[in-house]
């Protein structure tokens, strides 16, 4: 019996969730991570004038949080991997795509601050 569309998102949200919640009670720096994007949500909120602003700040904020938790978890991976097929130049590219998508979140999420702060 095949699954709908609908089984499997719920399946697909019910292990992003577990994901979630084994990175949230197993990293510090992820509980840190989440604790001050919270803090800037909140913070967001109260210094963004319209709407457009409140988008803008979020969204770089979510952009952030998704990079580096993919990044954290990718890296391992990847490690792994590298052991096993020995194929150390496509490991190490990897590895640099992710700390340049992590740079670029970094920028985007200074550069919209200050955008809106400032404009």
């Amino acid at each position: 019996m095949s699954k709908n569309f609908t089984d499997t998102l719920i399946d697909v949200l019910k292990h992003s969730i577990e994901g979630f919640k084994a990175d949230f009670m197993n990293k510090k720096n992820f509980q840190q991570e989440i604790s001050l994007a919270l803090f800037l949500i909140i913070v967001s909120f109260i210094i963004s004038e319209t709407t457009i602003q409140k988008i803008l700040l979020i969204s770089s904020i979510l952009i952030m949080v998704i990079v580096d938790f993919f990044n954290h978890n990718v890296l391992p991976a990847v490690e792994g991997f590298s052991f096993n097929n020995h194929n150390l130049k496509s490991v190490s590219r990897i590895k640099n795509i992710t700390k340049i998508l992590v740079y670029f979140a970094i920028i985007n999420l200074i550069s919209t601050w200050l955008f809106v702060l400032f404009t």
